[in-house]
């Protein structure tokens, strides 16, 4: 469905629904993908973390369920990660704040939660982040 060759992909505002493509795993060369607003309701898929060329990752305002998997940690030139406005759940990995690329994370207004005061300070050195904590109403925000 979609080019190997594609770089950038931006679907954004479209009033989409369904899954997202698995298919997208195999753009090797994407470092940009926008496909926030829409109606978008499955799980992250597991082939996105293999784009070692991602930079951007935008899916906020969707349906997204489920939770971010540890192999967030394989995007290296991630720069920015906003996954806010879904209903994603479950622990953040801690070791997503070793991703030294990252200087925007937007998690916020989902079901995430965090345990550790370790995930919080590595987190920390993101110019900018916002969390909350949906379980214990904790908040890291730094804008």
């Amino acid at each position: 469905m979609f080019s190997p060759q594609l770089s950038e992909l931006d679907i954004s505002y479209n009033d989409f629904s369904g899954h997202l493509s698995q298919g997208l795993g195999r753009c090797l060369r994407l470092s940009v993908l926008r496909a926030g607003f829409n109606n978008i309701s499955s799980e992250i898929p597991g082939d996105i973390y293999n784009l070692s060329e991602l930079e951007q990752l935008f899916l906020p305002a969707n349906k997204l369920t489920g939770k971010i998997d540890n192999n967030i940690t394989r995007l290296k030139k991630l720069t920015s990660l906003e996954l806010y406005f879904n209903h994603l759940e479950g622990e953040i990995p801690m070791d997503i704040g070793l991703l030294s690329s990252l200087r925007s994370l937007q998690l916020h207004n989902n079901k995430h939660h965090w345990y550790s005061s370790t995930f919080s300070s590595k987190l920390y050195k993101s110019h900018q982040a916002e969390l909350k904590d949906q379980s214990s109403g904790r908040e890291l925000k730094r804008v």
